[in-house]
């Protein structure tokens, strides 16, 4: 099965994980505490989910579009966006190739826990770094490098990353990395019944102005 299949199957639970709402708030809450968001900024959400994330932003910001390539996922941010009237959240659907490479650019870029479902992770970070303009950050959330054991349904592609070599390509590909750091460490229990503890990172890096 695939991821998309995967993740619509959970969508319509998705934010009744109280795990799943203070993660997204916590990375919200790094967002704003390392990028002045401005009334005039644009911005793009990679592998969005249910929109937790944004939904924690739109209120300071021009627009967001929020990109996920599961539908299930994409319908419940639709229906969160007509429920609260919210006039400057665009779902699409798909992935980076759903963005117009030759003509959007964008004022901030994040994405949280969407990364290590990744196949090809250098190529969607090539991907939004044309996507920036130039003064333009990214900001990424993700699991330090872990045992697998993170997705017990196996849907994971990368088993994290170590966030100083993640910062060291986005430095190659042109990027300045102002932020790289353990953010937080995430609980979770296991099929035995155990606790197991998952460090987060957070690195915000921004593109030159040239």
């Amino acid at each position: 099965m695939s991821d998309a299949n995967i993740f619509d199957q959970k969508a319509q639970e998705w934010d009744r994980h109280p795990a799943k709402r203070e993660m997204s708030q916590l990375f919200a809450a790094e967002v704003k505490k390392n990028v002045a968001l401005t009334a005039t900024m644009e911005l793009l959400e990679f592998g969005c989910g249910t929109g937790l994330v944004s939904m924690e932003l739109y209120r300071q910001v021009a627009s967001i579009t929020l990109l996920d390539t599961s539908p299930g996922m994409i319908e419940v941010v639709q229906e969160k966006i007509a429920r609260h009237a919210i006039g400057n959240l665009q779902p699409r659907l798909g992935d980076l190739s759903a963005i117009d490479l030759a003509g959007e650019r964008f004022d901030l870029i994040y994405t949280n826990m969407a990364l290590h479902h990744v196949a090809d992770v250098d190529k969607a970070l090539a991907g939004f770094v044309q996507l920036l303009k130039p003064g333009g950050s990214l900001c990424i959330g993700d699991l330090e490098p872990e045992d697998g054991s993170f997705h017990q349904d196996e849907t994971a592609v990368q088993h994290g990353f170590d966030h100083n070599l993640l910062a060291s390509v986005l430095t190659g590909h042109g990027l300045e990395v102002e932020h790289c750091y353990r953010s937080h460490t995430l609980q979770k229990t296991d099929p035995a019944g155990r606790i197991r503890r998952y460090p987060l990172f957070f690195l915000q890096a921004r593109k030159p102005v040239r």
